[in-house]
């Protein structure tokens, strides 16, 4: 992936921050985006917004143009056609003209105090990346819950450095542009788990990740149980399959197969104790779900990876794939 030639990226001395959006099909979800990052408490003329539009069919490009007659923060629109997010936001670094590229998903809201706690975090050279946290919005179900535990970090302090094998979730991600370029941005064979994937390649390259929860998106969480197991099967399906054959001195489908079913016979075997303790418990139902909900996505990773390996699904090397 190569960077755009200056007269086309409509570079900015003072532009310090490019913020990244994919968007496809979702105007109103994106205008509630839009609306906490032009909101942020950061100096308007060092930073851009850039909305990457793979293809919508609704009137999002209208109602940007409309709504935002701003001089800063400037919001860029770019419109291709509907590729994958790792495509759309290979076009969005490309087009950035800040040190940083911050990428939002369009269903997340920022908090006000994002970008003014993650640019002062890049304060080492080896700090590539550094992932906020991402808290759900307004999580009442079950289901919206559970979304909110799966992005729970607990291995990890404000400040510190991801572990290893970890880096930043896509939904609220920044990294250095340099780096980015220096690995040619995210592998456009990859539909999910592209943020793993771009990980490992600039943890190759000695650069490491911090975390800043203070940077805080709140994420519109599933709202069925549907699409949570769909998603599940899809991670493995369509992402962590392809990890194994591109990283199969890290990952291995019959580990990871072997790692979800003993998890399943684990949540069995325990689910006792989670009856006998859930009167201990602040959100009993939840307490008394979450085991079941494990078990349920555990059985749709394992589907998953089944079902790639059945379709020869198989990561093909290429250099073109960035």
């Amino acid at each position: 992936m190569k960077e755009l030639p200056e007269s086309e990226r409509k570079i900015k001395n003072n532009i310090q921050i490019s913020v990244v959006v994919p968007t496809y099909n979702r105007e109103d979800a994106v205008k509630e985006c839009i609306d906490s990052l032009v909101s942020q408490e950061f100096p308007k003329d060092r930073y851009e917004i850039i909305i990457i539009d793979s293809s919508s069919t609704d009137s999002i490009k209208k109602f940007i143009e409309l709504s935002y007659q701003l001089p800063n923060p400037e919001i860029r629109y770019f419109y291709q056609k509907k590729e994958g997010m790792s495509a759309a936001r290979n076009l969005g670094i490309a087009k950035a003209s800040g040190d940083i590229v911050y990428f939002f998903d369009d269903d997340c809201i920022a908090d006000k105090d994002c970008l003014k706690t993650i640019y002062p975090a890049y304060d080492r050279k080896e700090i590539g990346g550094v992932e906020g946290r991402i808290a759900g919005y307004y999580s009442s179900t079950i289901v919206q819950k559970y979304g909110d535990y799966l992005f729970l970090k607990t291995n990890v302090k404000p400040g510190d450095l991801l572990p290893d094998m970890d880096g930043p979730i896509t939904c609220n991600a920044s990294y250095k542009k340099e780096v980015l370029l220096a690995v040619e941005g995210f592998d456009t064979q990859f539909l999910t788990m592209e943020d793993l994937d771009i990980a490992l390649r600039i943890r190759e390259k000695g650069y490491f990740f911090k975390y800043m929860p203070s940077a805080v998106v709140y994420h519109k969480q599933r709202t069925t149980l549907k699409e949570v197991l769909t998603r599940a099967y899809y991670f493995c399906f369509s992402g962590m399959k392809l990890c194994c054959d591109k990283y199969p001195e890290l990952f291995s489908v019959k580990k990871l197969i072997l790692t979800n079913g003993v998890r399943i016979l684990y949540k069995i075997f325990t689910y006792p104790y989670v009856i006998i303790t859930v009167f201990q418990a602040e959100d009993k139902k939840f307490h008394v779900c979450k085991p079941l909900l494990d078990i349920l996505v555990s059985m749709c990773r394992i589907s998953g990876l089944v079902a790639a390996v059945m379709y020869g699904i198989k990561y093909v090397n290429n250099d073109s794939n960035c």
